[in-house]
This record gives C-alpha cells, structure tokens and sequence, in this order.
C-alpha cells in the first residue's frame, strides 16, 4: 500500500513538472553593441512568466569577460545594484506577469571588447534560460575619401588626375588638411594640389579648408610627367586638425611608351617601269589592339615629275589631290593600302612619303615610296652620239644596296676616276678604272658602307693624248 502511495506521489511530480515546463521566457532587443570607446551601451530585456504558478526568478551574471577598465552594471526588477554584484536578489513573478531587467557596460577610451552572460533560473521548478551581451567599441572615423585608382599606367608626356571627395562623416564643422608628405618625382616632373574650387602652384606642399557636418569638398593631385619613360609617387597625408584623426595614402604613376595598336608591312617601296607606266607601292596594315581601330593615311610629300599624278588607295583609289584617307579596321582584322603613281611617256622618277597612324595613338608610321621610269636600252643607245663623252645615269635609281653607273667614252682612255660626293660635298668614295675602251661602258657601285640619302657621282676620264672629260649625275640611296 506504502509502495502505492509513493509511486503516486512521484507520478504526479512529474506531471506537474512537466506542466510548468517552458514558463520562464526572455525578451530582448539587442544583444550586440557597436561604438565609440569612453561611452556606456545598455542592453534592456524582460523575464515573462507564461505559466499559471508563481515563480521565484534569480538572474546570475556567470561570464564578465570585460577589460580591465571596463565594469557591468546589474538591474533586476526596481533595484539596482554594484558592479561586483553578480547574483541579485531573486524576485517573485507572478503567473502572466514580466520583470525588467537591464545590463549596462561601461567602457574607457581604448577600443576593445567585452561580453557578459546572464542566466535566469526559476527556483521553484529549476527551469533554465541565459543571454550572452557583447559590447565592441572602434574608434569611428571622423571622415572618409575614396580614390578610384592609386596606380596608373600612361604614356609618357601626359598628365593624370587622381580626384576623391573627402566626406566629413561628424556633426561639427571640420577644419581639414591634405599635406604632401613625400614628392618622389622625377626632376622634370611635377605635381599640383587642389583643394575644393582652387589649385595651388606645385611648390605647394599643404591644403587646407573648413568641412561642414555631412558635407564633402573635392580634392585632387595632377601629376604632369615628361615625355621620358619614368615612375613617380607621392605620399599624402588626409588630416582632420579637430580629433587629429589621420589617414596616409600613397598615389603612383608610371608612364611608358605603350605597344602601337596597329603594325605596318611594307611590300615595296621601289616601283619601276617603262614611261606611261602605272607603277604601285603597297603595303597592309594589321590591327593588333582588342578594340576598333580608325586609320589614317596622310600624304606629306609628292615629289612628281610635271605630267605624274599619284592617288591613295584602300579598296578604291581616291583623286590625286585627296591627301588624306581613313578607314574603320575590326581587331584583328587587316587593310591593304596603296599608293598609285600615273606616269608620261618621259623617263623619270619620284616620290612620295605617307604618313600612317591611327586616332588617339601617339604612335605614327612613315614610309616614302618610289617610283621610276626608264626608257629601253636600244631608244637610249640609238640617240647616243659615240664621238661624244657622255653620263648615261644609272639603274636602278633609287636603289637599295647597288647600282650600275652607265657612260659612253668616245675613245679609248687612259684612266676613268669614279668619285662619290654627300650632299654637303664630302667625297666618300673615290676609285680608279685603267684600260677602258671606246663605247658604253658600266661600272657597279656597291653602297655597303653608306647610309641613307641623297649623292652625287662624278664620272672623269683622261685620254691617252692626256685631255680630260668629266660628268655627273644623282642617285637615291634607301636602305
């Protein structure tokens, strides 16, 4: 009967356990903190009591992870108490009832972070709950600036704006300044400091200007570089002269030649043919970039015989006097170009030089072409007198690396000197022929040694009676 009686008791227990079970529930609003070091952050909740018995709550402070300048301070219900009071008295909740409570963290002025655990217990049916508090102070920035880019990579020459606004994030006025703490330039560079609507000469190292709360001012730095291959950098410093907050910021431009977008492939720049000929240079042009390219040809020089005409080409042929075409090129893609000489019925020869770039690229092609005409070897030779000394020219005119000098001697000579002048009449090659005979004689002329240009040849030929006949002409030289 005992054994019963006991085991009742003990059901019901349990069954009134289980019916108080999940009563004691917490409310609360944050649990995290973010802030300024030097200030107090309150975390504010309520223990609800939802079941239908009375409880007995104590609130237990288990965890005060806080530096050692920080302290916590506990409220449960009306009373407040001490720092050091980690256990507060319990309070009696009534079914349905809510109690406050509150924990207050007290920093000092060194950023840091700090956390504290409470744990509610209702001491009638041990029933459980705990919230864990976390308080982060940071030194919050007075102000902010953002610059898109702090290295550039430019052509040599130009000059680069690094621009920013400098954002004053407090509710006081700001006094700022932006000094140039370091000036690592090149000696024929420079750097030029603007703050708000005005702009400094470059010997100016140091800005300055008021801030309103919220507002922004504008500030940037030119960098002017010189036409030479090179790399500068600047350290600047951004001040708030208020909170003495300060931020150091490094700007780096570097300038260098940049690949051309486009190449260029010469097919041929000697032209040659009889007179009324219609002799062509030509040539293709490659766009290596990734972006579409626009093409110009421009005609700087047109060296023509009276009665030639020359035209520019792409896929058609424009009018002589047009001297500049242009043309879109895909990437990747190639153009062929040309230039048309027309020629009379008269041998000559001419020139013209063509001037090949793209829009926005520094970079620029140049190229002359040439052309020639020559008459046949029977129509010279038949207006030939042979009882007269006489230059015939030479071919091809102009030439790349040799050329066969022609004239006729009317007997046969003791000694013929070949002489080379510069265009400043400086000899350059002197040499002597012996046992020449009466006729059309041909002397080749190698110009391994000489360098692009203009000459003048001088053919002198001494009889064998001792008289002296001597000719000239030009030849063109283009390695």
């Amino acid at each position: 009967m005992i054994m019963k009686r006991t085991l009742f008791f003990i059901l019901l227990l349990w069954s009134v356990s289980q019916a108080l079970a999940n009563n004691l529930a917490l409310d609360v609003t944050d649990t995290v903190a973010v802030g300024e070091p030097g200030n107090s952050y309150v975390f504010e909740g309520y223990v609800h009591n939802l079941g239908s018995g009375v409880m007995v709550v104590q609130m237990t402070r288990t965890l005060n992870d806080i530096p050692e300048n920080w302290s916590t301070t506990l409220c449960f219900g009306v009373n407040c108490y001490p720092p050091h009071v980690s256990a507060p008295d319990p309070v009696a909740v009534n079914p349905g009832d809510s109690l406050f409570f509150d924990i207050v963290f007290n920093t000092d002025e060194l950023p840091a972070d700090g956390r504290a655990t409470l744990v509610f217990e209702d001491l009638v049916t041990g029933e459980k709950d705990s919230v864990t508090f976390t308080v982060q102070t940071r030194v919050m920035p007075a102000f902010s600036f953002q610059f898109e880019d702090t290295l550039v990579v430019t052509t040599p020459g130009e000059s680069f704006t690094f621009e920013t606004y400098i954002h004053n994030l407090t509710d006081s006025i700001m006094v700022f300044l932006v000094a140039r703490l370091n000036n690592d330039i090149p000696a024929d560079w420079s750097t030029t400091l603007c703050f708000g609507v005005s702009c400094y000469p470059p010997g100016v190292s140091d800005v300055s200007g008021t801030i309103m709360p919220g507002d922004s001012v504008f500030f940037d730095i030119v960098f002017s570089t010189s036409s030479q291959p090179d790399t500068g950098r600047v350290l600047l410093e951004f001040l708030d002269m208020m909170s003495g907050q300060s931020v150091r910021q490094w700007l780096v431009v570097i300038t260098q030649k940049m690949p051309a977008p486009f190449n260029v492939h010469i097919k041929d720049t000697l032209a040659t043919g009889n007179p009324g000929d219609e002799l062509i240079g030509e040539g293709v042009i490659y766009n290596v970039s990734d972006t579409t390219q626009t093409v110009f040809i421009v005609r700087t020089s047109n060296q023509l015989p009276e009665g030639w005409s020359s035209s520019l080409c792409f896929e058609n042929c424009y009018a002589p006097e047009v001297d500049t075409i242009s043309a879109d090129l895909n990437q990747g893609d190639s153009l062929e170009f040309s230039i048309h000489f027309f020629t009379n019925d008269q041998p000559a020869s001419a020139s013209a030089t063509l001037c090949i770039f793209t829009e926005g690229s520094q970079d620029t092609v140049k190229q002359t072409f040439y052309a020639e005409t020559q008459s046949t070897g029977l129509a010279r030779y038949n207006a030939l007198n042979p009882q007269q000394f006489k230059v015939l020219g030479n071919y091809p005119n102009p030439f790349n690396n040799a050329t066969t000098i022609e004239f006729n001697l009317p007997a046969k000579t003791e000694l013929v000197t070949l002489k080379i002048f510069s265009i400043s009449g400086e000899v350059v090659f002197n040499k002597e022929i012996k046992g020449l005979n009466q006729g059309v004689n041909r002397v080749r002329f190698s110009a391994q040694n000489l360098s692009s240009g203009l000459y003048i040849y001088q053919i002198q030929a001494r009889s064998l009676g001792g008289s002296i006949e001597q000719g000239s002409g030009k030849f063109l030289l283009i390695k």
